[in-house]
């Protein structure tokens, strides 16, 4: 693609949630301006209930897509993990820990057996890309954790050892 010669111009936006991130939102703005050495914008979008953290740079959109990131809606084009990210370890947990960042939730499980109350936390990865989430079982298994498919969209962690770690 030619980048130089494209007549609309190419943003690359980050989205964080509005009311629980917004100390966090400023912290990735922070690290995207040091990262690329260029000046980004933070908008909250009260309607969305979003942060939007907007890089207008078609050299790091180039950058970004040149190392495997596609252009566009990830769920729309059913994105997967680039290939490179599998090489080693220490670049595949540096991935996990992205997409937990993003799509990732923890929370406590809480049931009844035989008249008691138990509870444990579990993480959870959700996403709408099969792709994506074949992608974080299979780093999550590579990285010795034992992940499991809730449903279609979800990869879990239940075992605690996994959690704590």
């Amino acid at each position: 693609m030619n980048y130089r010669n494209c007549v609309t111009w190419i943003d690359a936006t980050v989205s964080l949630n509005l009311w629980p991130e917004g100390e966090y939102a400023k912290f990735v703005l922070s690290l995207i301006e040091s990262l690329f050495n260029i000046s980004v914008t933070l908008h909250a979008e009260t309607l969305k209930s979003t942060y939007t953290i907007r890089i207008s740079s078609v050299n790091v959109v180039k950058f970004l897509n040149e190392i495997g990131l596609v252009i566009g809606n990830k769920v729309e084009q059913q994105v997967s993990v680039p290939a490179w990210i599998f090489e080693d370890d220490e670049t595949m947990r540096a991935c996990v820990r992205g997409l937990m960042d993003t799509d990732g939730s923890v929370y406590l499980h809480r049931y009844k057996s035989g008249g008691i109350n138990y509870g444990y936390v579990k993480l959870c990865f959700s996403n709408h890309s099969p792709l994506l989430l074949n992608d974080m079982k299979t780093m999550l298994s590579a990285l010795g954790f034992s992940p499991v498919s809730d449903d279609e969209t979800k990869v879990t962690l239940n075992r605690q050892e996994d959690v704590l770690r």
